[in-house]
């Protein structure tokens, strides 16, 4: 696998690091070849750092993730921040670019599909707010226009080679990755294009004039050229090949010289976001190390042997216990690691995460668009709740049953930590009905609806702790009055209700504010379908506490709000799928 190895710029053996030293802010690497290579490190103050959001909603940074900026800055925008899952990597990233926009545009950030329209959002809120900020590229054939200071493209789309070949064009110089451990098969197409890309923007060229000695008749002269060199590397090599006037032919190495320290010689930067524990599964690690430690991380062969025992299986997945400590510490000055526990003072008791997503639309679509030509006629003869409610309320489910694909990968990406246990808040028997099927064959899930009576809702209650499933899928109103699951932090809403105290009273079967019997945060995520009423729902709430507070959380009723129901109805009566 040529492309995942890296090798020394100036004689081409394989890169084998052999010491590693600091010398004042230069970090000095020798190698095995006999070559040295150097690296210099900024010291950043947090006070010279911002980290408030760039939309004017006063949104800050946690001190986690002032800590979290403030590494990425130093390591030269190189580097993986491995944080858990819900402690917020992606505004520790997008502030990290906030913080060094001009160096770092243009920039690429490679998500999931799933999330490309979240982090669409995010990087509105932390990183700019203009119309050029941000250009999310959909599909393969798309139309990649220049100008912008970011793009936005999925793993899937990013891999595509007639893609690449365009985004190849544009100099990024920095190159964010969400859910990096995605990169983990070093023989995949996703990994090769990775690597490569990277390598492609990190490729430099400048002019270069050298003074040629023939070690034949020993006349001088001077070469001049253009000489290609690795960004990523403190020194270039320049290689002579002429022919003297005594036809004597000279091949000549002029050792390594500095580069000229320009922005077009400055090299592009990989942030790698992933919450997956690198020690138990640290093969997958490779690739991501690799990409911001090349001079370390040079092959994968030599990565299991050096760090990683088999097991029964022959899989390289953990760490040898005997080189444990060594691994933390060559892998710290890139790779930042913070579980839930070391942060817990500084999160809220209940975080509240809304995530939009693209919506699985498949046969979905006309049905949707069949419920809204029904809502159309109903509200031109009676423009009250009641009287569209019934409309309202399959638009609610339709949007529940499109989001259930992305449910079930998120779900399955859960099971990595099994002591996690994880509540689906939905409103429809279908909805429920079917991800409960889409969980496979031992479901891994209890479901609690009102078709349950009050023995089986108890039962269920008091006995999902210690069960070993992981999984609850409850109805927000069978589950919102008289129940106490105080022991599960994480709550997953696929389907909101019309009523704000309908939604807090189930959130509030999560939560405790009393810290001796509940310590952790609860963190409740609604998911949201984009373009649907799911998104204009939420963008009307959102709107309505930008204008009058945090206090519309607790008082929005759709049956009472007149007008609230008109700007929703008529914005989704405008949007068809």
């Amino acid at each position: 696998m040529p492309k995942l190895t890296y090798k020394c710029p100036i004689c081409q053996k394989d890169l084998i690091l052999k010491a590693e030293s600091l010398w004042g802010q230069t970090r000095v690497y020798e190698y095995k070849c006999g070559h040295f290579f150097n690296e210099d490190q900024e010291v950043i103050q947090t006070a010279d750092l911002n980290f408030t959001a760039k939309d004017n909603s006063g949104k800050k940074a946690r001190h986690y993730q002032e800590s979290g900026v403030k590494f990425i800055v130093e390591s030269n925008f190189n580097c993986i921040i491995g944080d858990q899952m819900r402690l917020g990597k992606t505004p520790q990233g997008l502030l990290a670019l906030a913080n060094r926009y001009e160096e770092r545009t243009p920039c690429l950030i490679i998500v999931k599909g799933a999330n490309l329209w979240q982090w669409t959002r995010e990087y509105k809120t932390w990183a700019d707010t203009l119309p050029n900020g941000i250009y999310p590229i959909i599909g393969s054939k798309a139309w990649i226009p220049p100008g912008f200071s970011s793009y936005i493209i999925s793993m899937d789309t990013f891999s595509k080679p007639s893609v690449q070949e365009v985004l190849k064009l544009i100099p990024f110089k920095l190159i964010i990755v969400d859910e990096a451990h995605s990169f983990k098969n070093t023989e995949s197409n996703r990994s090769q294009a990775l690597v490569d890309f990277v390598r492609c923007m990190n490729t430099g060229e400048s002019d270069y004039e050298v003074k040629v000695e023939c070690p034949k008749c020993h006349r001088e002269h001077k070469e001049k050229g253009r000489q290609k060199f690795d960004k990523r590397i403190g020194m270039q090599v320049i290689y002579v090949h002429t022919r003297c006037e005594c036809g004597w032919y000279i091949n000549q190495s002029a050792g390594g010289h500095e580069k000229e320290p320009t922005p077009e010689n400055r090299p592009c930067g990989i942030i790698l976001l992933t919450g997956t524990p690198i020690l138990n599964r640290a093969e997958e690690y490779f690739v991501p190390l690799n990409l911001v430690s090349p001079e370390k991380f040079s092959s994968l062969e030599r990565f299991r042997h050096t760090w990683l025992s088999q097991n029964n299986k022959g899989q390289w997945n953990r760490v040898k216990s005997t080189h444990l400590e060594a691994f933390k510490e060559t892998i710290k000055p890139v790779f930042l690691r913070r579980e839930k526990e070391d942060v817990y003072t500084d999160l809220p008791k209940l975080n509240k995460i809304f995530t939009l997503i693209e919506p699985d639309k498949n046969k979905l679509a006309d049905q949707y668009n069949k419920v809204l030509d029904r809502l159309e006629m109903n509200w031109a003869k009676d423009q009250t709740y009641f009287g569209n409610i019934k409309e309202l309320t399959i638009l609610r489910g339709l949007c529940g049953l499109m989001k259930l694909p992305w449910t079930v990968d998120y779900l399955e990406s859960c099971q990595e930590d099994t002591a996690a246990k994880y509540a689906i808040g939905i409103h429809h028997e279908q909805v429920r009905d079917l991800l409960y099927t889409r969980m496979g064959a031992d479901h891994n899930c209890f479901k609690l609806s009102g078709q349950d009576n009050a023995d089986r809702k108890d039962w269920i209650m008091r006995h999902w702790e210690e069960s070993n499933k992981q999984f609850l899928i409850i109805n927000m109103l069978a589950g919102g009055v008289g129940m106490d699951f105080h022991y599960c932090d994480n709550v997953l809403i696929l389907e909101r209700q019309w009523n704000s105290e309908i939604e807090g009273q189930f959130e509030f079967r999560f939560y405790n504010p009393d810290l001796s019997i509940k310590k952790n945060p609860t963190n409740i995520e609604y998911v949201i379908a984009k373009g649907t009423i799911d998104e204009f729902f939420y963008d009307m709430i959102e709107g309505k506490r930008r204008d009058v507070g945090e206090t519309v959380y607790n008082h929005f009723n759709l049956e009472t709000d007149v007008d609230s129901l008109k700007m929703l109805i008529e914005r989704t009566l405008g949007a068809r799928l």
